[in-house]
């Protein structure tokens, strides 16, 4: 049985930048207990980051480009269950 480790399927490379996006994290800066590696996609309503918790483990971070409505805000919370 081989084992599996959480972050084995993020791409190794991530990009560094979402262009025209201020206000979004900058590689290296530190998010909450998240410091953001890179990107690893964006979305219409967010960007998915690759970073690391506090414990030095590798998590994708979700981090919003607006403001939400209710019907986002719904919609965001079902996507984390």
């Amino acid at each position: 049985m081989s084992s599996w480790t959480f972050g084995d399927h993020l791409p190794s490379k991530s990009r560094e930048t979402v262009p025209g996006r201020a206000g979004l994290p900058a590689i290296g800066q530190a998010f909450g207990s998240y410091r953001i590696l890179g990107i690893l996609g964006e979305g219409a309503h967010g960007v998915v980051y690759r970073a690391v918790d506090s414990a030095n483990r590798n998590v994708a971070v979700k981090v919003l480009k607006e403001q939400m409505n209710e019907s986002r805000r719904a919609r965001f919370k079902r996507e984390g269950e």
